[in-house]
Protein backbone atom coordinates (compact mmCIF):
# COMPACT_ATOMS: atom_id res chain seq x y z
CA UNK A 1 0.00 0.00 0.00
CA UNK A 2 1.33 3.33 -0.81
CA UNK A 3 0.34 6.45 1.79
CA UNK A 4 1.19 9.23 -0.39
CA UNK A 5 -1.23 12.25 0.12
CA UNK A 6 -1.27 15.32 -1.06
CA UNK A 7 -2.26 17.34 1.98
CA UNK A 8 0.16 17.59 5.03
CA UNK A 9 1.13 13.81 6.73
CA UNK A 10 2.96 13.71 9.97
CA UNK A 11 5.82 11.10 8.13
CA UNK A 12 7.23 11.05 11.55
CA UNK A 13 4.82 8.37 12.16
CA UNK A 14 5.41 6.02 9.54
CA UNK A 15 9.72 6.29 9.71
CA UNK A 16 11.68 3.74 11.49
CA UNK A 17 14.88 2.83 11.93
CA UNK A 18 16.35 0.82 9.12
CA UNK A 19 14.11 1.65 6.69
CA UNK A 20 15.69 1.84 3.26
CA UNK A 21 16.22 5.43 1.57
CA UNK A 22 15.47 5.92 -1.87
CA UNK A 23 15.95 9.57 -3.85
CA UNK A 24 13.62 10.04 -6.50
CA UNK A 25 15.34 8.40 -9.11
CA UNK A 26 15.06 5.49 -7.38
CA UNK A 27 18.33 4.97 -6.28
CA UNK A 28 18.99 3.63 -2.76
CA UNK A 29 21.73 5.86 -0.67
CA UNK A 30 21.11 4.92 3.17
CA UNK A 31 18.80 4.36 5.76
CA UNK A 32 16.73 5.57 8.36
CA UNK A 33 18.48 6.00 11.84
CA UNK A 34 15.48 7.99 13.82
CA UNK A 35 14.00 11.29 13.59
CA UNK A 36 15.28 14.51 15.05
CA UNK A 37 13.42 17.36 16.40
CA UNK A 38 14.05 20.79 16.65
CA UNK A 39 10.95 23.45 17.85
CA UNK A 40 8.27 22.33 15.42
CA UNK A 41 10.83 21.29 12.71
CA UNK A 42 11.43 17.41 12.57
CA UNK A 43 14.23 15.84 10.09
CA UNK A 44 14.97 12.54 9.13
CA UNK A 45 18.25 11.44 10.24
CA UNK A 46 19.90 8.88 7.83
CA UNK A 47 22.77 6.97 7.22
CA UNK A 48 24.44 7.60 3.49
CA UNK A 49 25.92 4.95 2.32
CA UNK A 50 29.08 4.40 -0.14
CA UNK A 51 32.53 6.14 -0.10
CA UNK A 52 33.01 8.68 2.97
CA UNK A 53 29.71 7.09 4.21
CA UNK A 54 28.53 9.62 6.80
CA UNK A 55 25.03 10.90 8.17
CA UNK A 56 22.14 13.57 6.55
CA UNK A 57 19.63 15.37 8.44
CA UNK A 58 17.00 15.67 5.85
CA UNK A 59 13.90 17.70 6.22
CA UNK A 60 11.12 15.49 6.66
CA UNK A 61 9.04 17.40 4.13
CA UNK A 62 11.58 16.32 1.72
CA UNK A 63 9.55 12.52 2.35
CA UNK A 64 6.90 11.78 -0.64
CA UNK A 65 6.18 8.57 0.30
CA UNK A 66 6.87 5.68 2.49
CA UNK A 67 5.60 2.23 1.02
CA UNK A 68 6.83 -0.66 3.42
CA UNK A 69 10.41 -0.32 4.28
CA UNK A 70 11.20 2.26 1.87
CA UNK A 71 11.49 6.15 2.41
CA UNK A 72 11.12 8.24 -0.93
CA UNK A 73 12.18 11.33 -0.98
CA UNK A 74 11.24 13.98 -3.70
CA UNK A 75 15.18 14.43 -3.70
CA UNK A 76 18.00 12.95 -5.56
CA UNK A 77 21.21 11.80 -4.30
CA UNK A 78 22.89 15.07 -6.47
CA UNK A 79 20.12 17.42 -4.39
CA UNK A 80 22.19 16.36 -0.98
CA UNK A 81 25.43 17.86 -2.59
CA UNK A 82 26.22 21.39 -1.29
CA UNK A 83 23.22 21.33 1.20
CA UNK A 84 24.15 21.50 4.57
CA UNK A 85 22.42 18.38 5.76
CA UNK A 86 25.34 17.21 7.44
CA UNK A 87 24.84 19.04 9.76
CA UNK A 88 22.92 18.68 12.73
CA UNK A 89 19.31 20.60 13.02
CA UNK A 90 20.24 23.61 15.71
CA UNK A 91 23.98 23.74 14.99
CA UNK A 92 25.62 26.96 14.31
CA UNK A 93 26.41 26.37 10.67
CA UNK A 94 22.88 25.26 9.78
CA UNK A 95 20.44 27.86 9.31
CA UNK A 96 16.96 26.67 10.81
Amino acid sequence: MVEKYEQQVDWTTRLKPGQKVVGSHHQEFGEVLGIERRGDAAFVHILRYGPGEDELYVPVAGVESVVGDRVYLTLTALDLVGEPWHEPPGSVDRPE
